[in-house]
């Protein structure tokens, strides 16, 4: 048996196909040559009933094979659309993370401007710190330095008193005498 497929125009997608019984060494007209012609009515009975019982068999065999194509298809379409989608999932990854790239770039600058101004004002900050201790110190100094000059004055004054006094002791023993002494103290 032999599946051709017919001449006629195919009717939407549908593919026709008949049968037609080939016997080893017969044509399918039914001669082997010119010279040796046999009838096809030389088919025997049994494979005539062969051909009855397997021809319904046999035309099922098209349509498993339709359905199993149609199967393929389907699932290389739901493949497809499936693999759709993944792409596009990942393209809004792909998206949502070069979001957050950027949005890491911009909080990484801002936490170094962040950090530079932070920086910057302790730099002042800890730069008028140092000007103030300094000013401080030198406060403290030029009043050390003034107690010191006051001291030294007071000592200065002492001494010269001390002096003054005891230079005004020996001139008075030396040129005076007693009695004039007494005159002076008695005032």
């Amino acid at each position: 048996m032999v599946a051709i497929k017919s001449n006629k125009p195919d009717k939407g997608k549908k593919i026709v196909i008949r049968y037609i019984p080939i016997v080893i060494g017969i044509n399918p007209k039914g001669f082997l040559s010119e010279s040796n012609k046999i009838s096809s009515s030389s088919v025997s009975v049994r494979e005539v009933n062969f051909f009855k019982e397997f021809t319904p068999t046999f035309a099922k065999i098209p349509l498993k094979i339709k359905k199993a194509l149609e199967q393929n298809i389907l699932n290389i379409k739901n493949q497809i659309n499936e693999a759709e989608k993944l792409k596009d999932d990942a393209k809004n990854i792909l998206t949502e993370n070069e979001k957050k790239i950027s949005n890491s770039k911009n909080e990484v600058k801002e936490m170094i401007k962040k950090a530079s101004d932070e920086a910057e004002k302790n730099v002042i900050r800890v730069n008028k710190e140092f000007h103030n201790l300094m000013e401080n110190r030198k406060k403290n100094a030029e009043e050390r330095i003034r107690q010191l000059k006051n001291q030294a004055e007071k000592d200065i004054k002492n001494a010269s008193v001390k002096i003054a006094i005891e230079s005004v002791e020996k001139l008075i023993k030396n040129s005076l005498d007693k009695s004039k002494l007494d005159k002076i103290y008695s005032y």
